[in-house]
């Protein structure tokens, strides 16, 4: 019980960051008073892409493990002492107040929408903070993502190992938090996502050719 609740701090934690990440980026777009000329953006959109990665693996472990349904076993066994309370070894309403705990974890972590829940959270933000500047910033995200490609495209060939593949994986993730932000789905960038994609994932064989 102890370990799941880190493990929810910690989600939480991890939401609060991105979300103010964003806060601060969003905030850039507000007005136009700010020369953004002379602010390190790819900076700020690394990280923010980095923060959302960590999500969405956070919830690929979750669901791909059997957590969830031992979770949900518990849940079940904890809720019928409810009828028994003297066999619980609390006054009522700290029992009460487990109980409570219990559901806010469920709904937050196991539920296999962890991804969802901070992606409409994050567009939430952005409706309130840049509606109308919204395509200046979407810019920005597909400018990084474009020269990001670019660079990985290379790096997965020559040297093909767990940081490049730890790198494919978060330009994925930022592709997805770019098109549910700014609903931009750049043809060309997704084109070249797909082909290193297919590249990151190869595996050269050698010794196969025939004599």
């Amino acid at each position: 019980m102890e370990a799941i609740c880190q493990l929810s701090a910690f989600i939480s934690r991890c939401e609060d960051t991105l979300k103010n990440l964003c806060t601060q980026t969003f905030a850039l777009f507000a007005e136009n008073i700010i020369n953004l000329s002379k602010i390190q953006l790819h900076y700020i959109i690394n990280h923010i892409g980095e923060m959302f990665t960590i999500v969405v693996l956070l919830e690929l472990l979750i669901s791909s493990s059997s957590l969830t349904r031992n979770w949900r076993n518990y849940c079940k066994r904890l809720k019928t002492l409810q009828q028994n309370a003297e066999t619980v070894d609390l006054p009522d309403d700290k029992f009460v107040a487990v109980l409570g705990a219990i559901d806010n974890i469920t709904a937050k972590v196991m539920n296999d929408d962890i991804v969802l829940n901070s992606l409409n959270s994050l567009l939430g933000l952005r409706k309130t903070l840049i509606d109308r500047n919204c395509s200046m910033i979407a810019d920005q995200f597909s400018h990084y993502l474009r020269l990001a490609i670019a660079s990985l495209d290379k790096l997965v060939q020559d040297k093909p190992n767990v940081s490049s593949m730890n790198k494919c994986i978060k330009i994925n993730a930022l592709f997805v938090l770019n098109s549910h932000l700014f609903g931009n789905n750049d043809k060309k960038n997704f084109k070249a996502l797909i082909e290193l994609n297919t590249k990151a994932h190869s595996v050269p064989i050698v010794g196969t050719a025939d004599d």
